[in-house]
């Protein structure tokens, strides 16, 4: 169906929904000598906290502990894991990329200063951090997915945080992706799903992406800004062979008041027709179409599977590339300055706010992932950071 009735059984926790998504447990076992945490996740995204534990940087003020922690975080697609019991970190990677969309176990065992990592039943390694110290005291509250965003909570912990918060702001933690199967200390642990902290239920027929079906227009930017160089990337997964992918145009939705450079037309849009992905620009000077046509059937680009898609403009040329097809390429006689100041719509846009070449295009139905527009000026928010709008794609 073009749109499922369900997505199956609830099979863990989703996050990244909501901006700062996050859910807290406190663990009441003794876990300062010796603890185990077990949990399964699954992720298409290269970064992101999967669970950090420490202290305020004051309760433990007496004997110096308070750089003790322990977390484990994704990094470039590789899973990494560290404690500190308070005399140095020590730290250990995974050897493969784990951010590949499918379920991965993971199990660690800390045995006072020794720990071990196993990721799908298949040992990782161990670490010893250094120095003596082999208990680990930490105020027993558990972390996942992201960590609070407070001054407060931020300054207490900096010691720790410093080892996998690499940036301002907590945007490269966020953990986009479902975890289920959580134990520690050989307990269940269960969260309360609610906007209140982001989390959401995972379901068994569906990934990461978010599905677009709505009538309504998904805006990803008020205000976007393209000029002569830009450059878009994504990843669609179409339910339908003819829908509107992205578009970004000279007018606001319903705003006339906008400034003299507005009154000049300018569009950017990436549709699909009939099964050819196209790529139409235009100004008040000229009109341009770039056009991947399939090469065998005209399902190609809706069979179920996800593409990918890349558009480069650089002054007077603009190139496409569909998955690993070949380059299709256009050029302009003038240098296409595309002046725009709408916003950015993401699977349809509203009547009358697009030339009438393309006016008829229907809304898009299906997923969509990894968007990426990029320009001098600007950098399009990711998808993940819109609200409501469903964060799951489904797979049946």
């Amino acid at each position: 169906p073009i749109i499922p009735n369900s997505l199956g059984r609830d099979v863990g926790f989703r996050f990244g929904d909501y901006v700062e998504s996050q859910a807290e447990v406190s663990v009441t076992s003794p876990i300062s000598l010796s603890m185990n945490i077990s949990f399964t996740f699954r992720t298409r995204y290269t970064r992101g906290l999967l669970f950090y534990s420490g202290n305020n940087g004051m309760t433990y003020a007496r004997d110096s502990t308070n750089g003790e922690f322990i977390a484990a975080w994704l990094n470039k697609g590789r899973l990494q894991f560290a404690f500190d019991c308070g005399s140095g970190k020590a730290e250990i990677e995974s050897m493969g990329r784990l951010n590949d969309d499918r379920w991965h176990r993971v199990d660690i065992i800390r045995e006072k200063n020794n720990g071990t990592l196993y990721i799908d039943n298949i040992l990782e390694g161990s670490i010893i951090p250094p120095g003596t110290k082999d208990s680990l005291n930490t105020d027993g509250i558990f972390h996942f997915g992201n960590i609070p965003s407070t001054e407060e909570f931020l300054s207490q912990r900096r010691r720790q945080l410093h080892h996998f918060k690499h940036q301002k702001g907590n945007h490269h933690l966020q953990f986009i992706g479902c975890l289920s199967a959580i134990q520690i200390a050989n307990q269940d642990v269960i969260f309360q799903t609610n906007k209140n902290n982001g989390i959401s239920k995972c379901h068994e027929n569906e990934e990461s992406g978010i599905f677009i079906h709505d009538e309504k227009p998904i805006i990803l930017e008020q205000s976007f800004h393209l000029g002569q160089k830009f450059n878009l990337s994504l990843h669609f997964k179409s339910r339908v062979k003819s829908g509107l992918l992205l578009a970004v145009t000279s007018q606001s939705n319903g705003d006339n008041d906008q400034d003299d450079n507005a009154n000049e037309p300018a569009f950017f849009v990436v549709y699909l027709d009939k099964g050819n992905v196209v790529v139409t620009i235009q100004n008040n000077i000229e009109e341009l179409h770039v056009v991947h046509s399939p090469i065998v059937f005209d399902n190609e680009l809706c069979d179920g599977q996800w593409h990918f898609l890349d558009v480069i403009k650089d002054y007077s040329f603009v190139r496409l590339q569909v998955d690993d097809k070949p380059v299709v390429e256009e050029t302009s006689l003038n240098e296409l300055d595309l002046n725009t100041n709408g916003p950015l719509f993401i699977g349809r846009v509203p009547e009358n706010l697009l030339p009438s070449i393309v006016q008829d295009v229907p809304p898009y139905v299906g997923c969509m992932t990894n968007l990426k527009l990029i320009t001098s000026e600007q950098h399009a928010q990711p998808l993940h950071s819109l609200p409501d709008v469903d964060h799951a794609c489904p797979t049946n």
